[in-house]
């Protein structure tokens, strides 16, 4: 079984992946090495996910200085928290190492956070256990990608994701090829 997911979904994806033995691989889209903060039904910073009851160790936020944007960008916040508690990433990070098979997809215009630099600390962390991954990067393409046969979602919370619609169709057309190869490969 392959797990499939996107921005926050991709940490679960990665965090899925890399705590079940049976996920064959995992292909995430606008992934994150590290798991972000989330909010609780009070508004209390915490974390997105929980492993048998316990929040996993997160990176928290640094609002100090955020300029808010009309419609909002995220990228600087993830940017400035990421160095403000760089002390935290060793906790925060996601034992991607112990992914079977791992396909990556980031845009390099990607304004909601910085998709490339995690999906390259990712390889990275892998290669230095030996391990391989794919990764598929467009550097005009945004957060969204859109796969050959998919719709354009133009739905959810208003933000910048960066990109344009040519340039997210071409990085899923890039990438589906790979993902091809990777769940055939994977039978």
């Amino acid at each position: 079984m392959w797990v499939v997911g996107t921005s926050f979904g991709s940490e679960a994806a990665l965090l899925t992946g890399s705590h079940s033995g049976d996920i064959a691989g995992v292909i995430a889209f606008a992934p994150s090495d590290v798991v972000w903060a989330g909010y609780d039904e009070q508004r209390r910073e915490t974390s997105h996910w929980t492993l048998g009851h316990a929040p996993v160790p997160y990176l928290p936020f640094d609002w100090d200085g955020y300029v808010k944007e009309t419609p909002a960008r995220f990228r600087p916040l993830y940017e400035r928290s990421r160095a403000t508690f760089s002390d935290g990433i060793a906790a925060a990070s996601i034992p991607v190492e112990r992914i079977q098979r791992l396909v990556l997809v980031a845009g390099g215009d990607d304004q909601v956070w910085p998709s490339v630099p995690h999906a390259e600390n990712i390889r990275s962390r892998r290669a230095s256990v030996g391990l391989a991954t794919a990764l598929i990067v467009a550097t005009r393409a945004g957060h969204r990608t859109i796969l050959p046969g998919e719709r354009t979602v133009t739905g959810g919370a208003p933000m910048l994701r960066g990109g344009t619609e040519a340039e997210d169709k071409a990085l899923g057309a890039r990438a589906w090829n790979t993902i091809e190869t990777a769940l055939r490969s994977a039978r």
